[in-house]
């Protein structure tokens, strides 16, 4: 049996998510919290994404709002280390890793940061006909794959009653 072994640590130290976008902000916090290893080993997610094209994604833009959203109050250069906990159920910016007191609980912040990247900083892709395909899409697509804008390539479902630029807008 597993007792005889003595006891054990199942750890998962690294996770890595292409096209996050395309998940629900549920279940990428849902495996976020598979994340865990024994004292003193490091732990990292990476997710690789595209600007959202559809209203599941826009997580995104809220998760990375510092470095993505030009209205943010308080902008993130590229590569900037930022550090986060939860408060009453939503994400916080805080000062460091802390420790910080959050309802009478110590809780250490999780850092996060945004790596801005195009076509050019992968040299063998570069060297493919992949340029030319993402000049050939639509024009909302093209500016949200292309030119890396998260302002561009939003749509919403033909079937969809109210506009997400209404509730964004309330």
């Amino acid at each position: 049996s597993l007792a005889e072994c003595g006891p054990t640590l199942a750890t998962i130290e690294f996770l890595g998510m292409d096209e996050a976008a395309e998940f629900s902000e549920t279940g990428i916090r849902s495996l976020t919290g598979w994340l865990r290893s024994a004292e003193g080993v490091r732990t990292l997610i990476v997710f690789a994404f595209n600007p959202p094209t559809t209203p599941e994604g826009l997580w995104v833009l809220k998760y990375w709002g510092a470095w993505v959203d030009p209205t943010h109050p308080n902008p993130a250069k590229p590569g900037e280390l930022r550090w986060y906990t939860t408060i009453k159920g939503e994400d916080q910016e805080v000062d460091g890793p802390g420790p910080h007191m959050i309802d009478g609980e110590p809780i250490i912040a999780l850092s996060r940061t945004f790596i801005p990247a195009a076509l050019s900083d992968n040299p063998d892709l570069a060297e493919t006909n992949y340029g030319s395909v993402l000049a050939a899409l639509p024009p909302e697509l093209r500016a949200a794959y292309k030119e890396g804008r998260f302002d561009a390539g939003l749509k919403d479902h033909p079937w969809q009653v109210i506009p997400t630029a209404w509730i964004m807008a309330a």
